[in-house]
């Protein structure tokens, strides 16, 4: 099987990180062929990003958790931790060497925060609502 190998760098970095052994876990992640299946390359940016959250590298934890929504973008945590390292990205950094340099105003960034967030609710709720109870209320039990 053509993707044994991409299964087999993943479940050894999966075992490095559950050692703490990060960096090998890292050197196994990196790889992984972007043409491995898509859970694969999915648990791949998503590990990577989890590993680069817990160094501090909040930045390289962001663009990982952006790739990893590119493979998978249902993914609920994988939005939350882009989120969350976006937060940090900003905040850990001077002004000057943070994000906001790169915006001429303050009120753009707010509006493209917020974008983000505005979007991540409206998937949520669609999700919610598109979910449809098969049972209704027969399998609850009144007490």
């Amino acid at each position: 099987d053509k993707n044994l190998e991409q299964y087999a760098l993943y479940n050894l970095s999966h075992t490095y990180m559950k050692q703490n052994e990060d960096e090998s876990a890292k050197n196994r992640l990196s790889q992984i062929k972007p043409d491995a299946p898509d859970h694969i390359l999915f648990a791949s940016f998503y590990n990577q990003g989890l590993i680069a959250y817990e160094k501090g590298d909040f930045l390289k934890a962001f663009e990982n958790f952006k790739e990893a929504l590119l493979v998978k973008p249902q993914s609920r945590d994988a939005k939350i931790n882009l989120e969350l390292s976006l937060q940090q990205t900003i905040s850990a950094k001077p002004i000057g060497e943070s994000l906001l340099s790169e915006f001429s105003e303050t009120d753009e960034l707010s509006d493209a925060h917020n974008s983000v967030f505005t979007l991540i609710r409206e998937s949520e709720e669609n999700r919610w609502k598109n979910n449809i109870i098969q049972n209704g209320d027969e399998d609850v039990l009144d007490y």
